[in-house]
């Protein structure tokens, strides 16, 4: 009787110490992926405000509808946080910020051709998009919902008609106000639908809480200023 005592107090003392060590594990990968978040969000941050910098550095002296279908790069969807790696974060070259005041958004983004224009990395322009300042065009852009320091759209689903979009690109703001919110089943492609006599941009995300379907944005130009 006396073994079988001893037998049941050395396993529950296995049992308590495999339990810290596994709280322990947890405590350490939170708060590790939560270092990782900010620093990736420090370093957007500087990248924003150096191209602001520059920005400002160069002021001184010296309807009918009609459906676009599109295949995007990577049809974003819900992630978790991105691998956790020792290498430094990247240096972006930002052409331009993206601002959506309902939801105290502002991020830079990189020009099309530049390899850090993807879904992994940054808020993305589609390759059939035309810049902000081309009439007529669709400015169309793409980022990942869900959780990590990379779901930079993921409280799109705030978003109602009437909001304000703004872009800053190429020395003017470009304001822009929602017509148009709708989903679609995810498949591979994307319908557009919009008024092509307006000059347009389109913000395309996982839709909150559905893995299968994709929310799409319409939003007309309403104003252009000089910065």
């Amino acid at each position: 009787m006396q073994n079988k005592t001893k037998k049941q107090t050395y396993r529950n003392s296995q049992l308590i110490q495999i339990g810290f060590l596994l709280i322990l594990f947890g405590v350490f990968l939170f708060g590790y992926q939560f270092w990782n978040r900010h620093k990736v969000k420090a370093q957007q941050t500087m990248n924003r405000k150096i191209y602001e910098a520059s920005e400002q550095q160069s002021k001184k002296p010296k309807e009918t509808l009609k459906s676009e279908q599109i295949s995007p790069i990577a049809t974003p969807k819900a992630t978790e946080s991105p691998v956790i790696t020792d290498q430094a974060s990247p240096t972006y070259s930002f052409i331009g910020i993206l601002e959506i005041p309902r939801i105290g958004l502002k991020q830079g983004f990189v020009s099309k051709e530049d390899r850090h224009n993807n879904v992994e990395e940054n808020i993305t322009i589609l390759p059939e998009a035309t810049y902000p300042d081309q009439s007529g065009g669709n400015f169309i852009l793409a980022a990942h919902s869900g959780t990590g320091a990379i779901a930079y759209f993921n409280e799109l689903y705030h978003l109602q008609e009437h909001d304000k979009i703004v872009v800053y690109y190429q020395h003017k703001k470009y304001t822009y106000q929602v017509v148009k919110i709708y989903q679609q089943e995810k498949n591979g492609t994307i319908r557009i639908y919009r008024d092509r006599s307006e000059t347009t941009i389109t913000l395309i995300t996982c839709t909150n809480h559905n893995d299968t379907k994709q929310t799409v944005y319409i939003a007309n130009q309403v104003a252009i200023e000089n910065t």
